[in-house]
């Protein structure tokens, strides 16, 4: 095989600018409450919570020429399901796109996927120029595969913080320990303390009772000589990457890693211990289980793998032992199992492959059961001999590769399980070495192997692109009462929505569906809700499919998009009553003693004449717009947001208005507030009549500063918003 080298660069432009603050208001007196009125925003800050990527990859080192890879790009570990981009490589084995992502993203991962289904994986920062490279189907430990960040910090929250500390701590119920700086000393913790660690330093001896928290955080790069859990309730996290064991660890209780995490010496999940890695895991020894084990990412054993009778083994990436791997209790891999010598199932043991799941061992020893399950064919792959004693038994969907052919069989293979070498196995980050060889096939004969293409038969389609993702919905709350301001509650309408491009297979844009959402209205009016796609005429829609239209007042052209338009404007809904499912009471879901109440998704779709470069139809050329009231020319758009040819322009600067058309400034007051803001996901909104200055604590701070405080003012976070003037769904 040939090396594959992916370079990637990602250029992230910050849309945040930060500018003037606010004055005479101390936002830490919480028994001052910013009104509107005093609320002052930078006037070229947009009130977005998001931030526009350009992203550029490139594949160098092709197998062949002219060989294709998908690019895949997600804004969460790929096992989440958060696709948002893909795409094709072009002639030069590029693919450039843009990309629109929450502002507090630290991440993308990005994905290279060959034509044989070979894929891999790399996890890129959004804030600069990265580039790496890779290296036959591996990540070359050139990242940390982590589900998630640690969401904490050693700076909020402490009731005691260490910094620079030398000599012993010890932390007790009720307390918060902060550990900053350097550290050097032993750490006791019991009863319900907890320790953020966040130090470069060394602790001589860890100890843990009762129901005692440790995490060590991202920022610590620490060595631990000894670590004591005394109560299995007791609860270790690591995030670091840089975490370093001297003894051997006896977990007991649950423990966690996040990061990198080396352990020179053995490790033991014993008795009501229970192991979850999430990043990488390094054993210099043996790892020996007696409770449980969960491998979500990569675990490299120096010694033996050992699962003892009564243990539960589960590995969904990559688990590498470079002595034998012997097992008398359960395993289930569902990826990659390597052993460098002997697997050995032991009587009592059981084994479960799944989905196209592989072992591989210089030889192998059955003893009992092993069994193969889901669509794909799992395999065995044997480089020397194979021994299936007495009691051994393969069934299921497994392939029993040995080249050299079964030495001994005192057991049984029982269809459809067979002894062959045939069958495939892609490579990826999870499972570096593959099997076997695979047909290219492409059904549509489009140029796009299927394995790559989302739509196999469909010659005019390939690829989707979403936003934000495929699995998520952002948000638009509107305040109808323009041009006059209302009450900042954002809650008059809010409407969850994602948007999904389809690609031809030269990455180019045949249809642009939207789903959307009427999640509340805090309003008396009858609003229509629309888009408009700025850089679209109207005839290059060849039709438009899903809008609810029922009041029979809007002049809709032949192929859907609104007639007497510049651009393509697609009205979605001319009244939300339709998608409503009302329960009584005033208003929808933004009263709390009114019954909850739920309402239907519209699913627009809108199909080009013919295919537009992406170029014409990224995300920031989407202009989503209510009108109030059953009132056309009321137009709310996003802050500067230009209005549509149907909108009433002799409203501007009426009332509370303050747009200046001349200088691009639209829907926005005098203090340069909106009537629309999105949101990147789906918000907690605030209670009817509670504006949202009194619902979240630090929205002003985030809009006063440009964007450059408090960019997730949005979020759960204890302190982020006041719970009873928050809506409960």
């Amino acid at each position: 095989m040939k090396l594959n080298k992916l370079l990637i660069g990602a250029l992230a432009v910050s849309l945040f600018a930060v500018s003037c603050k606010r004055d005479a208001i101390d936002r830490k007196d919480d028994s001052v409450k910013l009104t509107a009125d005093q609320l002052v925003v930078p006037a070229d800050f947009k009130f977005v919570t998001e931030k526009d990527l350009m992203v550029k990859v490139k594949v160098a080192n092709p197998s062949y020429t002219g060989e294709k890879f998908r690019i895949n790009i997600y804004l969460d570990v790929p096992a989440t399901g958060t696709l948002a981009i893909a795409g094709i490589t072009n002639a030069d084995y590029e693919y450039t796109t843009t990309m629109r992502v929450p502002g507090d993203l630290p991440y993308i991962y990005i994905e290279k996927v060959d034509e044989r289904g070979n894929k891999v994986y790399e996890k890129l920062k959004t804030d600069n120029f990265t580039a790496t490279t890779f290296v036959n189907g591996t990540d070359n430990n050139t990242y940390v595969f982590t589900k998630l960040n640690s969401g904490m910090d050693c700076n909020t929250g402490c009731t005691n913080t260490y910094n620079n500390h030398t000599g012993n701590v010890t932390v007790t119920t009720g307390q918060i320990a902060c550990i900053t700086g350097t550290f050097n000393g032993d750490l006791t913790v019991t009863g319900n303390g907890i320790v953020k660690f966040c130090a470069d330093g060394n602790i001589g001896d860890l100890t843990q009772d009762n129901s005692a928290r440790v995490y060590i955080l991202e920022d610590a790069n620490l060595t631990i000589n000894r670590m004591t859990f005394n109560n299995k309730s007791t609860k270790f996290f690591n995030w670091s990457d840089s975490l370093v064991t001297n003894m051997c660890v006896d977990v007991n209780n649950t423990t966690e890693n996040h990061g990198r995490w080396y352990i020179n010496c053995n490790l033991s999940i014993e008795t009501n211990g229970k192991f979850n890695n999430f990043g990488k895991l390094f054993v210099s020894n043996n790892l020996d289980v007696t409770a449980k084990l969960v491998n979500y990412h990569a675990i490299t054993v120096n010694g033996k793998l050992i699962g003892n009778s009564g243990s539960i083994i589960e590995t969904y990436c990559n688990l590498t032992a470079k002595d034998n791997i012997e097992i008398s209790g359960s395993l289930t891999n569902n990826t990659y199992l390597k052993t460098l010598k002997d697997f050995v199932l032991l009587s009592g043991g059981s084994v479960t492959l799944q989905n196209g799941a592989l072992i591989s061992a210089v030889n192998a020893s059955l003893t009992d059961d092993i069994n193969g399950t889901g669509a794909n064919t799992s395999i065995i792959k044997v480089k020397s001999t194979t021994t299936i004693n007495t009691g051994g038994n393969i069934t299921g969907k497994i392939n029993l590769c040995d080249s050299n052919g079964v030495e001994t069989n005192n057991g049984s293979i029982t269809s459809p399980a067979q002894t062959t070498c045939s069958g495939y196995i892609p490579t990826g980050t999870c499972n570096p070495e593959g099997f076997g060889a695979l047909v290219i096939a492409d059904a549509d004969g489009d140029g796009i192997a299927d394995l790559l293409d989302d739509y196999p038969y469909d010659y005019n389609r390939a690829f989707t692109q979403f936003y934000p993702c495929a699995t998520t919905c952002s948000n638009i709350c509107f305040e109808d009462l323009w041009p006059t301001m209302g009450d900042f509650d954002f809650n008059d309408l809010i409407i969850a929505f994602n948007v999904t491009k389809v690609f031809n297979a030269v990455n180019n844009v045949v249809d642009y569906k939207v789903k959307m959402k009427p999640r509340c209205l805090g309003a008396g009016y009858d609003n229509g809700f629309g888009f408009s796609l700025d850089n679209i005429l109207p005839n290059e829609v060849l039709n438009v499919k899903g809008q609810v239209l029922s009041k029979g007042n809007l002049s809709i052209a032949s192929n859907g998009t609104e007639s007497g338009q510049a651009k393509a404007v697609i009205i979605a809904w001319d009244s939300p009553e339709p998608l409503l499912h009302r329960q009584g009471g005033s208003m929808f879901n933004t009263i709390p003693t009114n019954p909850h109440c739920q309402s239907d998704t519209a699913y627009i779709e809108v199909t080009f004449s013919a295919a537009l470069d992406n170029s014409r139809v990224v995300f920031q050329e989407f202009n989503p717009f209510i009108y109030t009231n059953q009132r056309r020319g009321y137009e709310i758009h996003l802050a500067d947001h230009k209005p549509t040819s149907l909108a009433d322009v002799s409203l501007f600067g009426m009332g509370d208005d303050n747009s200046n058309p001349t200088a691009g400034k639209y829907y926005r007051n005098g203090n340069n507030l909106p009537w629309a803001i999105q949101v990147s996901e789906n918000l907690d909104y605030p209670i009817e009549k509670t504006s949202i200055l009194d619902a979240y604590n630090y929205f002003d701070d985030w809009a006063a500063s440009g964007g450059s405080q408090y960019p997730n003012w949005f979020r759960n976070f204890g302190s982020f918003r006041n719970y009873n003037l928050i809506y409960e769904e």
